[in-house]
């Protein structure tokens, strides 16, 4: 679309106009010359449309919205280098875009340039009512100043329509972060355990009646796994209708990227206990953040089947999804044909309700859930519902399989993988008598079929924890549901093979599990209950039940140093190195090892490790151990590497490169002869499982899996793959 001009009255208002009202917030990404230019793309809208508008009350300005807002955004003058024009510099209004009513404010320049002082937050504390209701009633704007000095932070406040703010200085050790307004009360959290409560005297002469501090803490030690030395995070607080949630986004810097999110932690605030807990499911919610705009809104209305986080990143065209349940991470680039400069986007709620006469009129219909009738398989121990749609299949057909005799039942079951024996006791009671449900010295047939007709199985935990989903990319649709003990519930995956899952639970309970056989093996603790499990990458070097099988484990250090872990099957404790992590390359300067979040292999009978620039590190077993860095072969000459991962194939050692957030993917084969990475372009019969806790490479079952490289991602109910033969992206496995 060409860049927006002013043509006709009509054309000029409406393009002058924002879009039309949504049940999500609209993404807008400024561009043209001092941010004229504003383009709209909408999550929810059909076919990824996006539209291009000139609207002067956003040119230039920071929008900042909330839920307490209701759609409503206060709108600041505050880049001196901007023409604002009818507007000026430290101009500050209130803005319904659906109406386009604006109110303006005091200005808010004084404190805004007041040495020692620094803008931290503003909010609403309701609607604005419309000039047939009486007045503006309780609607009050409050502007968050943090001051330098302990004890000087400054809050101002006003009705909105007033000529001045009010000022009311904020006393004690506090860092002041953000507000909320929450059911009649403003809260201002801070950088710690302590917050503040404030209650106000609505009415023409606003005043703070009483500032309360409250204590909530938190642990937050182990949402650091991925980035122990360099981590950090940001800390978002928002308002829901149902309570005030805490986000955390855990982030490294990579490159130019400074804010590279590797994990989120969420928690709500428990008004009886105040304490924060920890959600592992946002159920109905689904989160907008930005460093201006926190919003909450309703995943069914938006027409989601569960809540997500949706965020962007500064000095970033994109926008991110990020996916409690699975950990996962998707990136969208809504505008690519954006002409220079554009500038970092924001979101802004359009209201889907206008009060008309004491009264809210829908201006859109809300999205609803839809069925998609998808074909779920459930397994859960010793039953099985096997439903299409809201129908129940006839099971006559199968009835034949109940007249075999005891000894065939027997004898199949000798031949099944471990999830086919679990369905495989399913078909009927009889089955259930026959074949045992635990079988603990069968972790899986040595009677069992080829390999290669199989593929691996996706798996993440369900409903708290409490239930494992285990996909499979032959079938997308099944999806298996296996409860798991209590004693595991809370447990994280950290690593997997031959059936065998490795976790980890608190700060320093390690363990091995076999989902199939429900076989437990307790490793001893972690010694360190200060910092508990913070390893970017572990693995095994054989089945746990084997009399060899070794845990190794790396993590970073300090600047110059890696942290490297192992136990031996039979030790009472683990052994700790901390180990140099800079080397020196032929003709280069000095370069760091940087462990990534991802998982070691053992290889020829060592343990090798690749981290975050393609570089490998190898921890020797025999005479003793021993952690060396192979500065003898050259980093992969690419651009920057987000992610990392390393994986056996063929023989061989094979790494899979991409680029920041999978914009690109690379193949490379360690060339052990020469001592350098060689691309690959073709897998042949093969395909690849790539994820931070386990890769596999196997031969592909049917000829439409070859050459694929999947992900431990779900879109649309599908698996998500990336395939070798067309390259032109990522796309869904179709059941």
């Amino acid at each position: 679309m060409e860049k927006p001009e002013l043509a006709s009255s009509n054309q000029r208002s409406k393009r002058k106009s924002p879009p039309s009202p949504n049940p999500a917030p609209w993404l807008v990404i400024p561009y043209g010359k001092g941010e004229k230019f504003q383009a709209f793309y909408n999550i929810s809208e059909p076919n990824d449309t996006s539209c291009r508008k000139f609207i002067p009350e956003l040119k230039g300005k920071s929008s900042w919205q909330k839920n307490s807002h209701q759609g409503w955004s206060i709108i600041l003058c505050d880049d001196d280098e901007f023409d604002y024009t009818p507007w000026k510099y430290g101009d500050c209004f209130l803005w319904n875009p659906l109406s386009m009513e604006t109110i303006n404010l005091p200005s808010f320049l004084y404190w805004y340039t007041l040495d020692g002082y620094s803008f931290n937050d503003c909010v609403l504390s309701s609607p604005l009512k419309t000039d047939d209701d009486a007045g503006n009633g309780n609607s009050m704007v409050f502007m968050l100043f943090g001051g330098e000095k302990v004890g000087k932070d400054i809050l101002v406040y006003c009705n909105s329509g007033d000529k001045e703010w009010r000022t009311y200085m904020i006393g004690g050790v506090y860092e002041l972060l953000s507000m909320c307004y929450f059911k009649g009360k403003l809260y201002i959290m801070c950088n710690g355990d302590d917050h503040l409560e404030i209650d106000i005297e609505h009415g023409s002469q606003p005043r703070i009646l009483c500032v309360n501090k409250f204590a909530v803490s938190f642990d937050f030690r182990h949402a650091a796994i991925g980035a122990i030395c360099g981590s950090q995070h940001i800390t978002y607080y928002v308002e829901s209708w149902d309570g005030i949630f805490k986000i955390d986004q855990v982030f490294i810097s990579r490159g130019v990227y400074e804010y590279c999110v590797t994990n989120m932690v969420i928690s709500k605030l428990d008004f009886d206990s105040m304490a924060w807990v920890e959600v592992k499911s946002l159920d109905d919610h689904v989160f907008f953040l930005n460093r201006t705009t926190r919003l909450s809104c309703s995943a069914k209305e938006l027409g989601f089947t569960r809540g997500y986080v949706y965020f962007t990143q500064p000095d970033e065209m994109s926008f991110y999804k990020y996916d409690l349940e699975d950990k996962s991470i998707m990136l969208s680039l809504p505008c690519p044909d954006l002409p220079n400069p554009w500038f970092s986007p924001n979101w802004l709620m359009i209201p889907t309700t206008l009060r008309v006469g004491g009264r809210r009129r829908v201006t859109k219909d809300m999205l609803c859930n839809k069925d998609d009738g998808s074909h779920v398989l459930r397994a859960v121990e010793n039953r099985i519902d096997l439903k299409y749609g809201d129908k129940k299949l006839d099971y006559q057909d199968a009835r034949h399989w109940v007249l075999q005799n005891d000894h065939m039942v027997q004898l199949i079951s000798d031949y099944l993988t471990p999830l086919d024996y679990i369905h495989f006791r399913a078909v009927c009671r009889n089955y259930r008598s026959i074949i045992p449900l635990v079988n603990r010295g069968r972790s899986c047939s040595t009677k069992c079929l080829d390999a290669t007709s199989l593929s691996p199985w996706m798996v993440f935990s369900k409903d708290n924890e409490a239930v494992y989903s285990f996909i499979n990319p032959m079938h997308n649709n099944e999806n298996y549901l296996v409860s798991i003990p209590e004693l595991l519930q809370g447990s994280t995956i950290r690593y997997s093979k031959g059936s065998w899952l490795l976790m980890s639970k608190g700060l320093t309970g390690v363990l091995f599990y076999n989902p199939f056989t429900k076989y437990t093996i307790k490793l001893p603790d972690l010694p360190d209950v200060d910092t508990g499990y913070l390893f970017q990458g572990i693995c095994f070097s054989s089945l746990p039940t084997s009399s060899d099988c070794t845990v190794f484990a790396i993590s970073s250090n300090t600047m110059d140093t890696v942290y490297v872990s192992c136990i031996k099957r039979g030790d009472e404790m683990w052994t700790y190195s901390i180990v140099a992590s800079v080397y020196s390359p032929p003709n280069r300067i000095n370069v760091k090892f940087e462990p990534a979040l991802n998982s070691p292999i053992f290889y020829n009978g060592n343990f090798y490790c690749l981290d975050m620039n393609g570089t490998l590190g190898v921890f020797t077993l025999e005479n003793g151990t021993e952690w060396e860095v192979l500065s003898m072969i050259p980093r992969p000459n690419l651009d920057l590497i987000y992610t990392s991962y390393l994986v056996e194939f063929e023989g061989q050692l094979l790494s899979v490169l991409l680029g920041h957030y999978g914009k690109w993917v690379r193949l490379l084969k360690l060339d052990l002869d020469e001592m350098v990475w060689i691309e690959v372009e073709h897998l042949g019969r093969h395909m690849l499982f790539i994820s931070s806790t386990s890769c596999i490479a196997t031969i592909a079952p049917t000829s439409e899996m070859e050459n694929k490289i999947y992900f431990p991602r779900l879109q649309n109910e599908g698996i998500l793959y990336y395939s070798l033969d067309s390259g032109l992206g990522y796309h869904r496995e179709e059941a």
